[in-house]
């Protein structure tokens, strides 16, 4: 069985740093009782909390799960499907666009007319989002 590390402040000891996101060699600048509690990276020269190994992948947390995210991509997916993308309409300002038209954005790239909201008014799904946009000026 291995022995246990023993630690001063001074003494160098691995720890991932908060800012290289590595473990890395730090020195150990306070104490808690007989662990580390703040360390310097030897890298970056970043102060922090001491921390034994890196943060695993998997967080936990009241993050939005990703089921939104898969719906509106699914979405868009098939509102492109069966579209010949390569005739979209270039998008600008004094064009009249219809429902289910494929536009192509130079900022939001290729999005489809979900909606007419008014004479000059648009609602347009882009991969990333939807944007409201004016037309037939």
């Amino acid at each position: 069985m291995a022995a246990a590390t023993t630690y001063e402040a001074g003494q160098d000891c691995d720890s991932y740093c908060t800012k290289c996101k590595l473990v890395l060699a730090h020195v150990i600048i306070a104490m808690r009782g007989t662990h580390p509690a703040m360390v310097e990276c030897k890298t970056c020269h970043a102060v922090h909390a001491y921390k034994k190994e890196a943060p695993s992948a998997k967080k936990t947390g009241t993050k939005r799960s990703p089921t939104k995210a898969k719906a509106r991509q699914a979405k868009y997916q098939n509102l492109l499907a069966g579209r010949d993308i390569s005739g979209a309409e270039y998008y600008k300002t004094t064009t009249l666009f219809a429902e289910a038209d494929v536009v192509d954005h130079k900022i939001f790239g290729l999005g489809v007319v979900t909606q007419i909201l008014s004479d000059n008014t648009i609602e347009v799904m882009f991969q990333a989002s939807t944007k409201i946009l004016v037309h037939g000026r």
